[in-house]
């Protein structure tokens, strides 16, 4: 099985290094780290990520609700979005959103687990993004 790649959009290099640690024990590559909304668009574009974890709270560039927007325009990339935040204010705003999945931080690499788990990059569900786990299986002596 091919292993999937994943595109992270997080402005906070502590988060960011945390986040690509558990993305990489779940058996993901990175396609790359951005702080920027904008840079993440023409990143979806170039690369075609499997999936994309998108921080809610970025300071630099688009909106990222525009900025998921955009990626799904385009393509049928899964997006997942990450807060520090609940959004009670904000909350219509951010659940009519287009996205695949919420992640409130910090989370567990279980939670990670299990909302990747769920993601679907076609709206029939055929296809659904699952991690490589070879490198889990045990060794004979």
């Amino acid at each position: 099985m091919e292993k999937q790649h994943v595109l992270i959009v997080e402005d906070n290099i502590i988060e960011a290094q945390f986040i690509r640690q558990m993305i990489r024990q779940l058996g993901y590559g990175i396609q790359a780290i951005t702080r920027s909304g904008d840079e993440a668009i023409l990143l979806t574009r170039h690369l075609d990520p499997d999936l994309v974890l998108l921080d809610l709270d970025l300071d630099q560039g688009l909106d990222p609700l525009a900025v998921s927007r955009k990626i799904k325009a385009r393509n049928s990339i899964p997006v997942i979005f990450t807060s520090n935040f609940i959004y009670k204010a904000n909350w219509p705003s951010v659940s009519g959103a287009r996205h695949d999945g919420f992640l409130l931080k910090p989370f567990t690499i279980s939670e990670l687990e299990v909302v990747v788990g769920r993601v679907q990059t076609t709206p029939t569900g055929a296809y659904r993004v699952k991690p490589d786990r070879s490198h889990l299986a045990l060794r004979s002596a």
